[in-house]
């Protein structure tokens, strides 16, 4: 028998009240009389007095006994349930209960102190842990300035003592004996972090990306001989979220009083070789050379394979190198949008290749169109950032540059000259034909550059995966970024070396180059070699075999459009079939019911797209009914369409083994074709002096680069020299504790300028070396070597009565400036000091 929600008495269940008259009572009227009684019991004992109503409590106790059950006329327990109403005194007798007689304020006093105590009461957290994260940041948030401020105290003077924070409520103070901490809590820290304990985390972690803060605090447990527990953890991971959050706002404070805090500026000063562009420079065929990729190995794993929520977290963990959400949703129709035009065009000529002519009929033929929202919005910023002359490699450029011209970007790559290639590994994957067209080494300007940045940089970024595969947006965000920094500082230690590296691979594949190209005019005197023009050649009879010799009739074109309509309508009823029996079938997943779905949809988006098609040819051709089966000039065009199929699909047999035949040439395996025997660029000696050609065309481009980039880093250097003292020398006199952090970071950029004078010396003595002697000017500033120099010997005659302290700052800044410009003048620099 089941019981009711209230009582103990079964729902079904009847009482039968004896008497002259029987009435059989239910449940409901039974719980509404009991409801009735215990309202009444309360009136009657609020109108006795005090007295009179503590001794018939205590009667009625006497009168059950010890162990006999309460009166009621259920099982259930609401008999000890305390009733308030009775409790309440009657007027004029509210003290009675608490006269100082019997010194019942003293014990209640006590009471209210033990249950109102914060240090012994365990308060019950309702909220979920999102929402504990959030009061935590904002509890965080109200302090950092003046954290900011107390962490550059500190670092410019850890033995100076900090004047601890003003308190309103005393009891809101608390004392820590180690003073160089971070607390794990905003309001009442218990447990604390040292600062170098979080300094070394942050370069250990930098150095190897897979140290996780799990594995930092379990190292601290064990030195300190603690047991290790998971809570430990989080608070050194709160502790380094503070951290990381005072570093980022100490240098948003050095890149405003650098001027390095405009829009775009670290896409603009990544690379000083790059973009460091100098008046009166030679020009390039392009401004700028960069590589994008996909990689999803830092995404989040999909909740959908792996069971679990993400956890909403409302902090930003991203820098000015992220492009938001909404910027590249932006350009998820795309795809859809060019595709529908190109329908009611309806071009004549298509290319086999053209991955918009057949769309699969496939659940996840959404995604791809999704997913090219990615490198669309790249190319979009590009554009915004560097404007013109951009070349990008990426691994389907082939397929990708006809989805950029079609999309609402189209006219702005064209008149922006924004091009592509295939990088150098990945294109020998490509078929010969996308080779000719699409290949880094057949594309003027692109000099020796592989355009496999994005496979070397993931290399090293991947080492995060396991740290942030499941982690929050926040601290997924936060680690990328703080990699991605430091990377940037590594890169750029790192590029002297890069340009010396490539200037020795340039010359080494000239030398090399011209070596062989001259034996080869030698052993072929009579051969006038035009390996520019055979290459265009080639190319041009691949693309005869591989043009579709479509008929120019617009009844054909309308008979295409009806077989497309017509199979376009028989996938959409298979399609709502499926769709139809889903409530027919409970066993299905989440997973597969979504399938169904995407299906059904997209089966009909195809089936409308088709039809107005059709109704546009219909249109056109000024119809009164629609073309069927048997309509005479329907099956004439469809004979002519089959016809078409066979001699197309002999074409793409055709160039499908003319270019596997070129393959095999790499195999010296001559002689194996017909009509390609007649051309001069099927014979392998010559296809491999061609390949030779191109390797010496690119590299003399690599060099022209190289020129340009050594006197933009040498430049770059020149400028560093001057604003970086001139901006210490400013915060000595307003902010000490920033000045002293600004030069600490001027100290690491100037042992990576003092290495890069090294090798920039070394650049000089190989030889064909042809770049500037001297550092130029940069686009936009005005000279300031001269200038600079002047300005601070009238600075120090003007400022001469000041003090003398001051005049020897200045004497000494000027000083080194002298010595660092004829160093840089010379190329020389100390080689312990480079070292």
């Amino acid at each position: 028998m089941t019981r009711n929600a209230v009582g103990g008495v079964s729902r079904k269940c009847s009482v039968h009240v004896g008497g002259k008259k029987t009435r059989t009572l239910r449940t409901g009227v039974l719980r509404q009389r009991e409801d009735d009684a215990r309202e009444l019991r309360a009136s009657l004992l609020k109108k006795l007095p005090l007295t009179e109503h503590e001794r018939l409590l205590t009667s009625e106790t006497q009168q059950r006994g010890p162990n006999s059950s309460p009166p009621t006329l259920s099982d259930d327990f609401s008999f000890y349930s305390m009733d308030i109403d009775s409790m309440i005194p009657p007027p004029g007798e509210e003290g009675f209960s608490v006269s100082h007689a019997g010194d019942e304020v003293t014990i209640y006093r006590e009471l209210e102190e033990l249950t109102t105590s914060t240090a012994n009461r365990q308060r019950l957290d309702t909220r979920d842990r999102s929402g504990r994260i959030a009061l935590l940041a904002s509890d965080w948030a109200s302090q950092y300035e003046a954290l900011t401020d107390a962490l550059l105290n500190y670092m410019h003077d850890p033995l100076e003592p900090l004047e601890p924070p003003s308190s309103v409520n005393e009891t809101d103070q608390f004392t820590i004996e180690v003073v160089d901490i971070f607390g794990s809590s905003p309001i009442r820290p218990t447990v604390s972090i040292t600062i170098r304990t979080l300094d070394v985390y942050r370069q250990s972690h930098r150095v190897t990306p897979r140290f996780s803060i799990h594995a930092e605090a379990k190292m601290l447990c064990f030195l300190h001989g603690v047991y290790y527990r998971r809570h430990l953890a989080e608070q050194l991971r709160i502790s380094y979220d503070v951290y990381l959050e005072l570093h980022r706002r100490i240098d948003h404070r050095l890149d405003k009083v650098l001027g390095h805090d405009s829009e775009n500026w670290r896409m603009l000063n990544s690379c000083p070789a790059c973009q460091y562009k100098l008046t009166d420079e030679p020009p390039l065929e392009f401004s700028i050379l960069c590589a994008c990729d996909g990689n999803n190995s830092a995404k989040l794993v999909d909740p959908a394979i792996c069971g679990g929520q993400e956890r909403l977290d409302t902090r930003i963990g991203t820098s000015s190198i992220w492009l938001n959400e909404s910027y590249v949703d932006a350009f998820k129709d795309e795809v859809r949008s060019a595709r529908t035009r190109q329908a009611r065009d309806q071009c004549p000529a298509r290319d086999p290749d053209d991955p918009w002519v057949d769309e699969p009929d496939s659940v996840d033929s959404a995604e791809p169109r999704t997913v090219m929202k990615y490198p669309i919005a790249l190319v979009k910023k590009l554009m915004d950032v560097f404007r013109s002359n951009i070349l990008y490699g990426y691994d389907i450029k082939c397929a990708f540059e006809k989805i950029l011209l079609r999309s609402t970007l189209g006219d702005s790559a064209k008149r922006l000259n924004v091009q592509g290639v295939v990088p150098a590994f990945h294109g020998h994957a490509h078929n010969r034909f996308c080779q000719l067209q699409h290949h880094s080494k057949h594309k003027l300007g692109a000099g020796l550059e592989d355009f496999e940045t994005c496979e070397r940089v993931f290399s090293e970024s991947n080492a995060l995966a396991s740290e942030i595969r499941n982690a929050t947006e926040f601290h997924r965000h936060q680690a990328l970024d703080e990699h991605f920094h430091f990377a940037d500082m590594d890169r750029y230690a790192a590029l002297s070396d890069f340009i010396f590296n490539n200037y020795v691979q340039a010359l080494t594949s000239i030398s090399m180059t011209t070596t062989f190209l001259a034996n080869f005019h030698a052993s072929n005197p009579t051969l006038d070699p035009d390996f520019d023009g055979d290459l265009k050649d080639e190319r041009l009879f691949l693309q005869r075999l591989g043009t579709k010799k479509d008929e120019s009739s617009v009844e054909i074109d309308y008979v295409k459009a009806l077989n497309e309509y017509e199979e376009a309508q028989l996938a959409y009823e298979q399609a709502r079939i499926q769709f139809g029996q889903l409530d027919l079938r409970p066993n299905y997943s989440l997973k597969d019911a979504g399938n169904v779905r995407r299906r059904h949809t997209h089966a009909a988006t195809k089936r409308d797209q088709k039809v107005d098609v059709v109704i546009d040819y219909e249109r056109q051709m000024a119809l009164d009914a629609r073309w069927g089966p048997d309509h005479p000039e329907r099956v004439k065009a469809q004979s002519h369409i089959t016809n078409h199929l066979y001699h197309k699909a002999v074409d793409d047999v055709e160039r499908l083994v003319v270019m596997r035949l070129l393959e095999l040439t790499k195999l010296q395996m001559s002689g194996l074709g017909t009509e390609i025997q007649t051309k001069r660029w099927a014979n392998p000696s010559y296809r491999h002096a061609s390949t030779q050609h191109l390797a010496h065309q690119r590299a003399k481009e690599e060099i022209r680069r190289l020129n340009v980039e050594v006197g933009r880093l040498c430049t770059k250097i020149r400028d560093d020299a001057l604003d970086y003292p001139r901006a210490i020398a400013q915060l000595e006199l307003d902010n000490p504790p920033l000045a002293a952090h600004l030069q600490r970071r001027w100290q690491w950029l100037r042992s990576a300028n003092g290495r890069h004078l090294w090798r920039i010396d070394q650049i000089l003595q190989l030889p064909g070396y042809s770049s500037p002697m001297s550092p130029g000017t940069r686009e936009g500033r005005q000279c300031e070597v001269t200038s600079a120099l002047e300005g601070a010997q009238h600075g120090l005659a003007d400022e001469a009565d000041e003090g003398e302290g001051d005049e020897d700052a200045l004497s000494r800044q000027l000083q080194d400036v002298h010595a660092y410009m004829e160093g840089l003048n010379h190329h020389r620099v100390d080689l312990e000091f480079a070292e």
